[in-house]
């Protein structure tokens, strides 16, 4: 849970999804983004470390020796591919890939050139007229003709056996056109040559030229040039040769030797304490199944591409942008692995585009702005990166987006009002930048958010009472800033809060007793800050607070009996006060009765364990 002075450390968050074929594009708009809990079904919801980062951990957490399930009893290859959705760190709602157009149109169908043989015209049926003048055949000097040219083509024919026979003999040692060369001559290369470009092909030992390779030559299924997932099945390869150049994947790289199709995949599901995989039965890349059935590939109904998720697989590779090049993916996962380069801008002309996630890798360069235009994006996570430069105010065009993830990079400038047009924006993470400047009032208009984190910023001024139109915000993060003046009481109207982190600014003023309407605060920390007065009573009507934070403040007054009747294993866990004694002083700052205040700090900062 330790820090840098800065507040810089690199904390890494994880998200799963569970995918489903049947639903389609216009269900997206009824769906939710989860809120924040652990990727791991048995980890706490909303756990809080000591310096505000919740469930969080290091981006450079130890991977070398990972925690690894058994694989799961009933797994099968072939089954819906599922997981456990956490909002947290993925920061998402369950997103579900179907087939419907975006307008509710019908169907998506690739559609894919098919070359018809050249079969030549049918020959008309030859009709008998009464009246008509005899056959030729009955003709006396036709018959002779006839039969003097039989004879001739018998011996033509004998001469050119008499030929054929001897080249057959003579070109025994050289071997015949081989099956290879004619499906290069197929037009399968020229298909994937106005995909990719001849100029990408051309380069021996490039990702292209193997795809290209693999396809022609090594493919079990050996495709011909109209099979209509051909290029399908050449982007997919061209996106495993191009990632596999500097090292290989973590499970299921395509077969080596003796290896079949199958392979034990390692599903990333937590990545706290450290990483934890779950193994399940997989057909790796590159083998004879159906490219639909490759692990981290999930497809429709129609076997077209609608979603890839390789997260944790320890890729180091630049991002291939011929991924642009598959028009119906819907969702992009390739978060936690080892990325570097920039985001590529051709992403973002994917129509069909709902969900990237790219999210802890090391991409370094600015957010391109193609992705503030984005056809109909539901989430866009880029957190845990090198990412700078600022946020432009086309960031308002994303009109449709639910979750927007920039948090933990080296981003700058001021905070867009333009936020505020994001109207479906659920849930945001600005967090461990470099803003500066004040919180825009405009942010208060987000009615459906549920998410805002700001904190570890260099944001300052009074905080807008527009925040308090919120009232559907559950989690809310402002804590190491250089906020000044009080906390307005329409911040109180935000009463489904359950976690409000305040600490560590410079605020003044007091606790209002309208605290009392936040039933569903469990978290509420207001460290390090200037508030004064007394500690109201109205605290102790929190039913479900587990953690207050009120030290390093300028309370007076003792901790009131109400609050200290919530201690205990079901209610208040951690109570921390300024109920030290400073050496020389006969008294402390706030009194608390015994048992009631778990931290007792002084007036020097000092913070000591009260064991009573």
């Amino acid at each position: 849970g330790a820090f840098s002075e800065d507040g810089r450390t690199r904390r890494a968050s994880m998200n799963m999804r569970r995918y489903s074929s049947s639903a389609s594009i216009g269900q997206l708009e009824q769906e939710v983004l989860a809120k924040e809990c652990s990727i791991s079904s048995a980890s706490t919801p909303g756990a809080i470390t000591e310096d505000g980062r919740g469930s969080d951990i290091t981006k450079d957490v130890e991977k070398t020796s990972p925690t690894v399930a058994p694989i799961q009893e009933n797994s099968n290859p072939a089954q819906e591919p599922s997981a456990i959705v956490s909002p947290g760190v993925a920061n998402g709602p369950d997103l579900y890939f179907g087939t419907d157009g975006p307008h509710g149109n019908g169907p998506l169908a690739i559609a894919v050139a098919v070359s018809e043989d050249d079969n030549g015209p049918i020959p008309a049926a030859v009709q008998y007229k009464p009246g008509a003048k005899p056959p030729i055949y009955q003709n006396r000097r036709f018959r002779f003709y006839t039969f003097t040219a039989a004879i001739l083509l018998v011996a033509i024919g004998m001469c050119i056996t008499l030929v054929v026979t001897s080249n057959e003999s003579s070109n025994n040692k050289n071997p015949t056109t081989s099956p290879t060369s004619a499906r290069e001559n197929m037009g399968i290369v020229e298909q994937f040559v106005h995909i990719v470009g001849e100029s990408n092909l051309e380069i021996g030992g490039s990702p292209h030229n193997q795809a290209t390779d693999w396809i022609l030559h090594e493919d079990p299924l050996q495709l011909p040039p109209d099979a209509e997932n051909l290029s399908q099945r050449y982007l997919l390869a061209l996106l495993y040769f191009s990632t596999t150049e500097r090292r290989p994947w973590r499970k299921c790289n395509a077969a080596i030797g003796d290896e079949n199709s199958e392979c034990i995949f390692e599903d990333l599901i937590k990545i706290e304490p450290e990483y934890v995989y779950v193994q399940k039965d997989s057909f790796r890349w590159l083998s004879e199944r159906h490219e639909c059935e490759w692990v981290g590939v999930y497809c429709d109904e129609f076997n077209q591409t609608r979603a890839i998720d390789l997260k944790g697989q320890d890729i180091l590779s630049t991002f291939p942008t011929e991924l642009a090049m598959m028009p119906y993916i819907q969702s992009l996962t390739f978060s936690h692995n080892d990325f570097y380069g920039t985001i590529p801008s051709e992403l973002a002309s994917m129509r069909h585009l709902l969900n990237i996630e790219l999210h802890y890798n090391f991409f370094t360069g600015e957010i391109p702005r193609e992705y503030y235009k984005v056809y109909s994006p539901q989430r866009i996570n880029f957190a845990g990166n090198e990412l700078s430069g600022t946020i432009p105010t086309e960031v308002g065009l994303l009109t449709t987006v639910k979750g927007f993830f920039v948090q933990e990079n080296e981003l700058t400038g001021t905070l867009p009002t333009e936020i505020g047009n994001m109207k479906f924006l659920t849930y945001s993470r600005w967090s461990r930048n470099y803003w500066t400047g004040t919180v825009p009032s405009e942010i208060g208009r987000l009615e459906k958010a549920q998410e805002l984190w700001l904190h570890r910023n260099r944001l300052e001024g009074t905080l807008p009472t527009e925040l308090g139109n919120m009232k559907k915000m559950n989690d809310l993060r402002l804590h190491f800033n250089s906020f000044s003046g009080s906390i307005p009481e329409e911040h109180f109207n935000m009463t489904m809060l359950t976690r409000w982190d305040l600490y560590d600014c410079n605020f003044t003023g007091t606790i209002s007793s309208n605290i009392q309407r936040m039933r569903s605060l469990r978290t509420y920390r207001v460290r390090g800050n200037k508030f004064y007065g007394t500690i109201p009573a109205e605290l102790g009507r929190l039913w479900f607070l587990n953690e207050l934070w009120l030290h390093k403040n300028d309370f007076t007054g003792e901790i009131p009996e109400e609050v200290c009747s919530l201690r205990g294993p079901r209610g208040i866990s951690i109570l921390e006060a300024d109920c030290g004694v400073v050496d020389g002083d006969e008294s402390p700052q706030i009194d608390c009765m015994l048992g009631c205040c778990t931290v007792c700090c002084d007036h020097k900062g000092f913070c000591d364990t009260n064991e009573l």
